[in-house]
Order: structure tokens, then sequence, then C-alpha cells
């Protein structure tokens, strides 16, 4: 808000009167970031210009509040009061009332103990891989007989409890960091601690001040220890991203339009507070959260339109169900053969560590580390997964979060973010291995349509494997 010293047109008058170059500079940063001046709006009320000139009879409408476009719902007052005889300035008074929530909604929590899978060693692995082959639970799941939908369920529970509760006592932790300093260092690190330890004795003598006071001086000088080792680090730090700059712009020019973007991309990160889910305002963390789920659930929920091609529909469903007729026919020759602890194991190295787990907060490590123990539960969970056709709710359950699309894209869109599933490791594990029996050459011969899908190979199994 304030004087812009940018005449826009105001209430009366219309929106294509000629504008100075200012104003139409103005004019097209605010488009830019999507922004209304109030008093141009319908919303204010009072004199139609905010500025009288002393050598002109001529008013204009110079000053202006701005606000985003979704929080104009939230303004309850707005005024232009005209000259009185007692203002001595050339600009009329604005007042304007704006309704915000109390608190600004609160990050979600993240994880505090995360694994830290840099930092496992030999024996921490043995030791996860003894608690897992010890478990009672797993053990008695493993030993009963799959008869039923119900048992598979439960060896998939027992095997995530399992791993979750060996996690927890075996691998060690890190702590999850929101904001990383590049130019942190070990010997930084210990100079700040040095510093909090000398301000804590310092306190503790009633903070006393002068160079006659010993806590003083150490308190003092430990501080400008770690503030000059901490310019000095910032500075090095600086100089080392605009030498990789100048050496990319004399050598890889697309390396230095990278470097250039990504640090403009940094410069550009802001917080959104608030969504528009079907013309609903969300700003609360519990209202954006059920906008997020609404809006995923409608936009994955199958549609049936009148003008769909029933001919193509039926040719689909009929190959569908001739491969679904050739793989039953061969159940056998699919769990003995293709789902063995070898080639599970075979499947399970070609997997990539430090990956990002699903719901049930299992990693491809978990799998690995876990011993031949762990390889014959996930035989025994595939092989009947496979022989009755059924796959746990719960492994099917996945994370979705968002990421932003970037562009001049509006933040309070949810068409503007692309979603990002975190499925489970298990679940993606048991479609490498049924991947690996589609391009073996196996008995059943393929349409070589769902060779080609492999990125959406487990709906098409799902399907396959349905009932």
């Amino acid at each position: 808000m304030g004087d812009y010293n940018a005449e826009l047109p105001s209430r009366s008058q219309s929106p294509n009167i000629p504008i100075d170059m200012r104003s139409r500079l103005l004019l097209n940063l605010m488009s830019t970031i999507k922004m209304v001046p109030i008093n141009t709006t319908e919303l204010c009320s009072g004199a139609q210009f905010s500025n009288i000139p002393y050598n002109s009879d001529r008013e204009t409408l110079i000053d202006h509040i701005f606000l985003q476009e979704l929080d104009l719902v939230n303004v309850t007052y707005c005024h232009i009061f005209d000259d009185s005889s007692t203002n001595v300035s050339t600009h009329r008074p604005i007042c304007c009332n704006i309704n915000l929530q109390n608190e600004l909604p609160k990050c979600a929590d993240f994880p505090r103990n995360m694994m830290n899978w840099h930092t496992v060693k030999d024996s921490h692995i043995e030791n996860y891989k003894l608690q897992i082959t010890e478990d009672k639970k797993l053990r008695m799941s493993f030993e009963t007989e799959i008869l039923s939908n119900k048992a598979i369920d439960n060896l998939y529970n027992s095997i995530v409890s399992a791993i979750n509760s060996a996690n927890e006592n075996c691998i060690p932790k890190s702590v999850f960091k929101p904001y990383i300093k590049p130019y942190w260092d070990d010997r930084l690190k210990v100079l700040h601690k040095i510093v909090k330890h000398k301000r804590y004795i310092w306190i503790n003598e009633n903070r006393p001040r002068g160079n006659s006071y010993k806590s003083y001086t150490d308190y003092k000088k430990a501080k400008h220890d770690f503030r000059q080792y901490h310019r000095n680090r910032v500075s090095d730090f600086l100089k080392q991203m605009e030498n990789e700059k100048d050496e990319a712009a004399d050598i890889d020019n697309n390396e230095f339009w990278r470097l250039i973007n990504r640090r403009r991309k940094k410069a550009n990160r802001t917080q959104v507070f608030e969504m528009k889910f079907d013309d609903t305002i969300s700003r609360t963390p519990q209202e954006i959260n059920t906008g997020w789920k609404n809006y995923f659930e409608k936009l994955y929920s199958p549609v049936y339109h009148e003008t769909f091609n029933e001919e193509h529909l039926q040719n689909i469903n009929a190959e569908v169900e001739d491969l679904e007729n050739k793989l039953m026919s061969h159940q056998d020759t699919i769990i003995h053969r293709f789902i063995t602890e070898d080639v599970i194991e075979r499947c399970l190295k070609t997997c990539k560590k430090r990956k990002a787990c699903g719901a049930d907060n299992v990693y491809y490590e978990n799998l690995m580390y876990g011993g031949s123990f762990m390889l014959s539960c996930l035989t025994k969970l595939f092989q009947n997964m496979a022989r009755l056709a059924h796959i746990p709710v719960e492994l099917k359950r996945g994370i979705i979060t968002t990421m932003y699309k970037g562009g001049s894209k509006k933040k309070s869109d949810p068409n503007s973010y692309r979603a990002i599933s975190l499925c489970s490791t298990i679940l993606k594990l048991y479609e490498k291995v049924l991947l690996n029996f589609i391009e073996s050459d196996n008995p059943v011969k393929l349409n070589p349509l769902y060779l080609l899908c492999t990125r959406k190979l487990f709906k098409a199994l799902c399907m396959l494997f349905r009932r």
C-alpha cells in the first residue's frame, strides 16, 4: 500500500482510458503476481479519487492498497474519505479493513527421526538381521499355512511390524533438517557449541559485564571466533559458486544456465497458505488436506461417458479376459518357477538404495539386509498373492505429495501441481518379480501391447489377477 504515483482508472472510469508508461508497468506487475488494487473495485466506497493536486483541478487515483485476488473475500470495509479542512496533504486518506486468520498455518510435521542408511555399519546389519530372524510374530505367521486372504494380510502386517521394530532398535537415525546451510562444516559446529557453552556460564554468573570478568571475556572471545570463521566460510562458499558459474559459462553453456535457473528458483520460493478447490478457499492445514483428498478422489475415480467407443471397450475386455485365462491356466508355472527366492533376490539387487519409502515405512535396504529369512517370507507372501489373486489393502496404500509445476501458474490452483505417489517398496518389488515373468521366455504368449506398458504394469496385472 502507499503512493505509487501511477494513475489507475477509478470505479467510475472506463478501464480502457489512456494511461502512461508508469501505470502500464504497475498493471503488468500486479497482473503477474495476481494482485488487485482494492480502491479501484466496487468494494471501495466514498470519493472516486485519492489525490487533489494544488495547481490542478484534475483529480487522480495514485494511492493504492493491493491485495491478492483470493483475499478480496476478506475485505469487509474500504473507504476513500473526502477532503477536510484539517487535511494539509493533497492525498485523501484511504481506510481498509481486512479480516485475516489469527495465525499462519503451521508446516506439516515431518518425521524427526529417519533411517540414516549412510552411516549403517556391518554390526548394525547383523543386529538387524538377527532381530528379524528372532521375531516371534513373524515366525508364527510364516509357519502358518496360507488358506485365505486374511492370512496373506496377517503375513504382510507381520513383515512390516518386524521391520519397523528392528529399524527402531538397530538402525541409526538422522534428525530431519528443514533448512541446511551448505557452507556449514565440523569446525563451525564445534565453535557454535563453544559459544553456547560460554554463554551458559556467563548467564549463570548473572551476566556480568567488563573485561575484569573472565566469563564475560571468554564469551566475547568465543563469539568473535565463531563470527569470524562463519564470515570466512560464507565468503568462500559465495566465491565457489561464482567460480562454478564462470567456469560453466566458458565451458558448457547448458550447465551455466542450469546453475542460473536453479538459483533463481531458490530465490523465488514462497510458501502458499491457501488453496482454491471448486470455488472454495481453504486456509488451514485441515481444510487444505481435505481439499486435496476430495480433489484426488474425483481425479482418480473412473468416469463413464456415453460417447465412449463401445466396440473398442469390448475388444479391450476380450483381450484382457483371454490373457487372464492363459495366465490362470499356467498358474503353477508362474508360482513355482518365476516366484522363487532366487528370482526375488535377483530382482532385489536391481533396486536402488536410499529411496523414499511408502506408508508402511519399509525401505529397500530393509528387504536387502533382512537375510535369508526375509527372502523366505517375501517368497511365501508373493506366491500366495499370485495363487489367491489377492493384494492386501494396506500394501496398495501410498502417500501422495504434490510438486508445483512452476512458471506463472497460480499457486492456489490445484491444477498447477503434479502429483507424486510414494508406494510401498514391497509392492514395487512384487511388480519387478511379475515383470521378470513377462519379459522371460514363458509358456504364455502375451500380447505385445502389455509388454510396452511397464509403467502401468501393476494396474494391468491387478486386472489379470482380480477376483
